[in-house]
């Protein structure tokens, strides 16, 4: 590679990385959370932990749930659908589409009680936050899409920039050596180490949000988020033997129900699949006979495989845990390399922004660490009955989180990156306390409550260690 063609590369990534670093920052990581949306909600809610994933979907819950949404429709309610029990989330679910979530009541998946869970937006905030950073739609998306675009454009200088030394990266991590070259040193291994992930996660999502903004595909019944479409439409007939036929013939479980005025869709995922592979069964709405889709062509076979290997809903465990430390590992790639490009500028004495991007550095991604803990802990203290307690959790994220980024401006250089650091690890350390505290006694026999609490203490425990590691250094 010839210096000139070496110095233009470096200069697309670097100032790539400052027009679109903090985004792609929040959209890794929000995204990683993602991957265990389902997870999340259920310690969110934890009055729903007396139900066990085992625990099979009977025929007489099925049809209460049924006559739920009969009688909404009748008060003029908007349409729903109905997701059924699976193993990573053991309840009936009720669902609308807000805008932003799915919401909606929650049932015993043995006889149909409603069970009084919190409200609260749960995992599905991080999964929303990921594809449309919150913003009204389609610009939101719009945002996205282009981000995505800078990041592949960030991979693909930062392979050919490092292309002669691609192997040796590898092995490579000087923790002891001075600030930018360790953060370097970090910043290439994170990348080299799960490149192969780094590029299937860019161009899935480049390839799906493009689909949303610009659609390719058309589906005669898109799953999520469902249209809502006229009332007095829902079968009078019961659901349970349709939903029987459906598993007897795909030989998978059902997991979700959507109505239209002419048709039941009834849509069964082959669990531990890369593939959100989502044909429905179709039955007609008066008569219950099954209507045949037609098939899926090669197209629709390739964007379910696509989505698949992106959102990692049928995976099972340990692939979906793969691709957590993929996403860990992005995130960490996005930092260090943003944190390096302020230190090096600073030990050059190249000033100009560098310490206003050194400070929103600190402020923006500690923050964001921050203020998703706090999400957790604002979950638990506020009161259970609280009128919008969901959206007084997701605006107390957003305070924290702009909270700390204008904190940073305010703290000496010498505690600048300490200070968050140290209010994220008591954040994450104190959520097993936090959970012991405010659950029921049960929760610690659960193991997925266990898991959050565990995840959350080793995120504590490395914001400490970055903040005893900085603070030296700054």
């Amino acid at each position: 590679m010839t210096p000139v063609l070496r110095a233009r590369l470096s200069w697309l990534h670097r100032w790539t990385a400052l027009v679109a670093g903090w985004i792609v920052f929040a959209i890794f990581f929000t995204g990683t959370l993602s991957l265990f949306d389902a997870e999340l909600t259920r310690w969110m809610q934890p009055e729903s932990a007396e139900i066990l994933p085992e625990q099979p979907l009977s025929d007489q819950a099925l049809e209460h749930a049924m006559q739920i949404l009969r009688d909404d429709e009748r008060q003029g309610k908007p349409s729903a659908f109905l997701s059924l029990p699976s193993a990573r989330d053991p309840l009936l679910h009720i669902f609308r589409y807000d805008g932003h979530a799915l919401i909606g009541p929650a049932l015993n998946p043995r006889d149909g009680r409603l069970i009084a869970t919190r409200q609260t937006e749960g995992g599905a905030f991080f999964f929303n936050f990921h594809y449309t950073l919150r913003l009204p739609s389609p610009w939101g998306e719009y945002l996205v899409a282009l981000t995505t675009f800078f990041l592949s454009l960030l991979i693909l200088s930062g392979v050919l920039l490092h292309l002669s030394r691609l192997i040796p990266d590898y092995f490579t991590l000087r923790l002891h050596a001075a600030t930018p070259r360790c953060l370097l040193d970090l910043h290439v291994l994170t990348g080299t180490a799960m490149l192969p992930f780094h590029i299937m996660i860019t161009w899935t999502g480049l390839f799906l949000l493009g689909n949303i903004a610009f659609p390719l595909i058309s589906h005669d019944a898109a799953p999520l988020p469902p249209a809502v479409v006229e009332h007095h439409h829902l079968p009078t007939f019961l659901l349970a033997p349709l939903v029987h036929k459906t598993e007897r013939l795909t030989g998978n479980a059902v997991t979700y129900i959507l109505f239209s005025a002419e048709h039941i869709a009834i849509y069964s995922l082959r669990p531990d699949s890369l593939s959100i592979h989502d044909t429905p069964m179709t039955f007609d709405n008066v008569t219950g006979q099954a209507v045949a889709p037609p098939p899926p062509d090669r197209v629709e076979r390739a964007e379910a495989l696509l989505t698949g290997l992106h959102m990692a809903h049928t995976m099972g465990p340990v692939l979906r845990w793969l691709w957590f430390l993929g996403g860990l590992a992005a995130t960490v790639m996005v930092a260090s390399g943003l944190v390096f490009h302020t230190a090096r500028r600073r030990a050059s004495a190249r000033q100009l922004t560098s310490p206003r991007l050194e400070r929103l550095n600190a402020g923006i991604m500690s923050g964001l660490v921050f203020a998703s803990l706090a999400y957790l802990w604002t979950n638990r203290l506020i009161p259970y009955d609280w009128k919008d307690r969901s959206m007084l959790e997701i605006t107390t994220l957003f305070v924290l989180w702009g909270s700390t980024a204008l904190l940073a401006f305010g703290l000496p250089r010498a505690v600048l990156w300490s200070v968050p650091l140290a209010l994220t690890a008591l954040a994450g350390l104190g959520i097993p306390l936090l959970d012991l505290l405010t659950g029921p006694s049960h929760l610690w026999r659960h193991s997925l409550f266990l898991s959050v609490d565990a995840v959350c203490a080793l995120t504590g425990l490395a914001a400490l260690s970055g903040a005893l590691w900085m603070r030296p250094r700054t």
